[in-house]
């Protein structure tokens, strides 16, 4: 995997070129298009998102996102990417697990995810990290791809 230990982290700005790399050798699992720098700084900016990175070998491994509503004690999980090589290492479920206690602390009980109903890995991988099934969205991307929501509860 990697000579280090991955530490998950808060992202600085600093992370915004990586997680624009990563994000653009996954976007088949992505319901957006490419992702711009300024979009990235801008999202970091607002005070109901938060991303964080997972970082291995002093290099930006991956990152996952959640936008908030602290008020409603709801929240959405995504955008979510790892570098294809360091996939199906635990990173990521360690970046979904240091967020959902975040949210936890929040006070937020309610988080969803949306995949992709044809992206079978991801499905796993939520439900492997405490996710259950909870919709199916039909035509619901740009593209006009179904996609599943899933939900996991902190308290």
């Amino acid at each position: 995997m990697t000579d280090e230990d991955p530490i998950v982290r808060w992202f600085t700005h600093e992370d915004a070129d990586a997680i624009i790399r990563i994000h653009s050798e996954n976007l088949e699992s992505f319901e957006e298009g490419p992702l711009s720098r300024e979009f990235v700084l801008q999202s970091a900016q607002r005070p109901d998102f938060r991303f964080m990175v997972a970082q291995a070998n002093g290099e930006v491994a991956g990152f996952l996102g959640v936008l908030y509503y602290k008020a409603v004690g709801r929240a959405e999980l995504g955008p979510i990417g790892m570098k294809k090589e360091l996939q199906n290492h635990g990173i990521g479920s360690r970046m979904v697990e240091k967020m959902l206690s975040f949210m936890k602390e929040e006070g937020v009980r309610r988080v969803i995810v949306h995949v992709k109903a044809q992206n079978h890995n991801a499905i796993k991988f939520f439900m492997d990290n405490g996710f259950v099934f909870e919709a199916y969205l039909r035509r619901y991307t740009f593209e006009g791809e179904d996609v599943l929501q899933m939900v996991h509860f902190t308290a």
